[in-house]
């Protein structure tokens, strides 16, 4: 026994001695990878930084830990979580099914919650949110048959309870061209420019194109590329890709001349607008545009973006949960509804 016993410390030493040295044993990495559920507000800060590191098999692990042993606030948290990781189509873990059931029930739960509660709010209409979308786009693995009616119905209750942006920003769309809804242009450019001036990125790319086109509202070309340039600034890697084609698009259709004629407004606007802020701190950081796909224009010329200003937590930030939502601003763009 006393050799067996001598022989396994042995063992458990050179395979450490390897590990730290590059060596092929994993013993003590498979046991620093080992999960014991012990719910409390450590591994709560555990489960964030992973999901900021996108690791989401780790963050799932202790956010269902927390689902199952947690208090109620590290519940709240973590369903709100999961139901984010199971959604992202992009993930390793994706399960729509899942993920619909899960925000509907953590929605369901929480839907008394006080509005004006800057710690809980923000978190229960981004849930609602996400419902809408799934009832916009539809999903066969959750069983959830396109319904842009019902997406409408929730973007607007989640945009009027909660003044959640992304619901006003997609109840917008959908009432530009009475997708699920009576037609009401000038409803939806009141959501744009409010949100606009709370610096959406989502919101002030679309309006940018619509400047630019004159759909809606007149043609602006100085004020697409300045509003286009800001959108860019703003935007978070998710939405940067599409961002950027808007942006391709406006840059290669101006000469260099009109370009710098919205150098200005672009400084005055930016002053004005609120800082961009979010309800999930946990956004990773958007990538510097020297990072992006080189993009050139039909003529070959290269297209110039702006650099990113959003900031995010650093790969050795705690993260934190989020504070209050901003509200809206009351600066104005100076645009009409196009009449004609």
């Amino acid at each position: 026994m006393f050799f067996e016993r001598s022989f396994k410390r042995a063992y458990r030493v050179a395979g450490l001695m390897l590990a730290m040295t590059g060596g092929v044993w994993s013993l003590p990495v498979e046991a620093a990878e080992r999960f014991k559920c012990r719910a409390s507000a450590q591994v709560l800060d555990e489960a964030l930084n992973a999901y900021a590191r996108s690791d989401y098999t780790g963050a799932r692990k202790r956010f269902e830990c927390l689902i199952a042993e947690g208090d109620g606030t590290q519940k709240f948290y973590a369903s709100f979580y999961l139901a984010r990781i199971l959604s992202d189509t992009n993930g390793h873990e994706t399960d729509h099914d899942k993920a619909y059931t899960v925000y509907t029930d953590f929605f369901m739960q929480n839907q008394g919650v006080d509005t004006d509660d800057p710690r809980k709010a923000p978190f229960v209409a981004k849930a609602l949110t996400a419902i809408g979308m799934y009832a916009l786009r539809g999903s066969p693995e959750a069983g959830v048959k396109r319904s842009p009616q019902k997406a409408a119905e929730l973007f607007r209750q989640s945009a009027s309870t909660f003044d959640e942006p992304d619901s006003q920003f997609e109840l917008a769309k959908l009432l530009l061209v009475g997708e699920g809804v009576k037609p009401d242009p000038d409803l939806a450019l009141h959501y744009l420019q409010k949100l606009t001036q709370e610096s959406h990125a989502g919101a002030q790319a679309f309006l940018s194109d619509l400047m630019w086109r004159g759909k809606h509202v007149p043609r602006q070309q100085v004020q697409a590329y300045a509003l286009i340039q800001l959108a860019l600034e703003n935007a978070t890697p998710a939405d940067r890709l599409w961002i950027e084609d808007t942006y391709q698009n406006i840059y290669c259709g101006l000469g260099e001349g009109v370009r710098q004629q919205s150098t200005g407004l672009v400084g005055n606007w930016r002053r004005q607008f609120l800082k961009p802020l979010t309800t999930d701190p946990l956004v990773p950081v958007p990538q510097d545009a020297e990072l992006s796909p080189v993009r050139t224009c039909a003529n070959g010329d290269r297209v110039i973006f702006p650099h990113s200003r959003l900031g995010g937590p650093s790969s050795g930030d705690t993260a934190k949960l989020p504070d209050a939502v901003r509200p809206a601003g009351s600066q104005s763009l100076g645009m009409e509804p196009n009449r004609r």
